[in-house]
């Protein structure tokens, strides 16, 4: 595979031509609850009402998605062209940076802090709750394990982070935080179905599970992982489509 170097600096050999970006936000529309998608999937829609373009946080430009952990916020990636369904037999990449408002680390089964961040046919979510058969709080990913899980101490609340979910068809999955490597796993899918694609909380929006925190500069691209290797250069300048 040849060696492709990123507009941000980012040398990865597991980067190459050929490759879509479905999704692409950056959260700097001038309304406050309209949402554009920049790459070649679908449109985005809000279901609820707790979830705008803010000022309040910001990590690139002037705004960043504030979500509020209601029940029923969430964002909708409309999927019915099925811009997204390449990631099911091809390489992937999901990769944003988020501030987490409160990391709940006391937690009980009474004070679940289930924070549902991106949901289709995988999930991401922040999965630090004393569940039966948990043994280790962490971040549910794609590819890893959903009981003893990665990542908890590698975040703070209050800060952004960026995190890099690099899925290689057929050979593994890697987890980056920050720039380091946190965990690998078997190669999954994100979607695989035209079903859309959920940020900010559970698929049905209900139950105590929604983010509590800001997205800035998300991004999804199918038929290229970007990332390999133990560490990985985070970007310094808000994610582009590449073109």
């Amino acid at each position: 595979m040849s060696l492709h170097v990123l507009p941000a600096g980012i040398v990865s050999a597991a980067y190459s031509a050929g490759f879509t970006v479905p999704l692409l936000m950056n959260f700097e529309d001038g309304g406050a609850t309209t949402f554009t998608n920049s790459g070649s999937g679908g449109d985005i829609s809000q279901d609820g009402s707790g979830i705008t373009n803010s000022t309040d946080q910001k990590k690139f430009g002037a705004k960043s998605g504030k979500f509020v952990a209601t029940n029923g916020n969430r964002l909708v990636v409309d999927n019915s062209g099925g811009e997204m369904e390449a990631t099911d037999s091809l390489d992937w990449c999901l990769e944003f940076f988020v501030f987490f408002n409160t990391i709940n680390t006391a937690d009980t089964h009474n004070t679940p802090d289930n924070q549902y961040m991106f949901m289709a046919q995988g999930l991401i979510r922040l999965r630090n709750t004393n569940e039966v058969g948990v043994t280790q709080q962490g971040f549910q990913i794609p590819g890893h394990s959903s009981t003893d899980m990665p990542g908890l101490s590698a975040v703070s609340q209050q800060t952004w982070h960026h995190f890099a979910i690099a899925n290689e068809t057929g050979v593994g999955n890697r987890f980056y935080i920050d720039g380091s490597l946190i965990d690998t796993g078997s190669s999954a899918s994100i979607i695989n179905s035209s079903g859309d694609l959920y940020i900010g909380n559970w698929r049905d929006g209900s139950g105590p599970y929604g983010f509590n925190g800001y997205f800035d500069s998300i991004r999804l691209t199918a038929g290229s992982s970007r990332y390999s290797g133990s560490s990985i250069t985070v970007p310094t300048s808000a994610l582009t489509d590449d073109s």
